[in-house]
């Protein structure tokens, strides 16, 4: 049965001004400072070969029911009534847009559109199992595809996220796994309700 659809704050709200600022100020600087681009492609590769494989689980028609999951770390309000195939649609269209910002700062680009929260939530009427076939198919070969466009894995060149301030290539390839793992919890926890 849907639930009714409940009151959140709005999309690009962000997450607890507490959270942004242990990103921004305790973790980037600590965890994020000597990122490689091998180690950004071999977090995301194990964080979408567990996606994959917890998605192959799940009936497809349990799919498209939105259920409202508890508050996570790093998970917007807004992103916390979602289906699984809207969480599905989400992972494609932020993993779409980093993978043509990774490519533009290995070129030395920087005069790119800014990143906003609020401009990848999934869109109601697609909200149907063929958005997890999307994400399966745009995840298969994301690794391959960056591999061959990527023009200098030690691009110095920076773009601002909204929560972690400027990020190399190599730390926009990170947030890749994280952000999968965030959802991936989103989605074990839509998967929890009866």
């Amino acid at each position: 049965m849907q639930q009714s659809p409940p009151f959140l704050a709005p999309p690009g709200a962000g997450i607890p001004l507490l959270q942004r600022l242990a990103l921004r100020y305790l973790f980037k600087p600590l965890k994020l400072r000597a990122m490689t681009f091998d180690e950004a492609e071999r977090l995301w590769l194990a964080a979408n070969a567990k996606l994959i494989k917890e998605l192959g689980e799940i009936p497809r028609f349990d799919v498209t029911t939105r259920v409202l999951v508890p508050p996570q770390r790093g998970l917007e309000d807004s992103s916390r009534f979602w289906s699984i195939a809207m969480t599905a649609r989400h992972l494609t269209i932020v993993g779409a847009g980093v993978e043509q910002l990774i490519v533009a700062l290995s070129e030395g680009r920087t005069d790119l559109p800014p990143a906003d929260t609020a401009a990848v939530k999934p869109e109601l009427e697609r909200n149907h199992s063929a958005a997890i076939d999307e994400y399966l198919n745009f995840s298969r070969d994301f690794h391959t595809r960056l591999r061959s466009a990527v023009a200098n894995t030690e691009s110095a060149a920076t773009h601002p996220h909204p929560w972690f301030g400027a990020m190399n290539l190599r730390q926009w390839y990170w947030l890749m796994s994280t952000h999968t793992q965030i959802h991936r919890k989103q989605i074990r926890e839509i998967c929890k309700q009866p």
